[in-house]
């Protein structure tokens, strides 16, 4: 496992399972990668640009992170 997706994964576990694709690659990891990791199984995708590792809760709490993340900045 690549150090990129040790730390994403890092990041993922602090924030109720999820990661952004822009946080990803902040983190060093290519967008290739994060579609390899949703391919493997690694991450699942929950909306475009955002996933939510594979085997994290669903909870309320992380759906509305996740709609939120997928609506972007503005």
């Amino acid at each position: 496992m690549g150090v990129e997706l040790r730390l994403t994964r890092a990041f993922a576990r602090t924030h109720l399972g999820l990661v952004d694709l822009d946080t990803a690659t902040r983190l060093g990891m290519r967008t290739a990668a994060w579609y390899r990791a949703i391919d493997s199984g690694a991450f699942e995708l929950v909306h475009p640009g955002v996933a939510r590792l594979a085997g994290a809760p669903v909870t309320r709490e992380q759906l509305i992170l996740a709609a939120a993340w997928a609506c972007g900045p503005r």
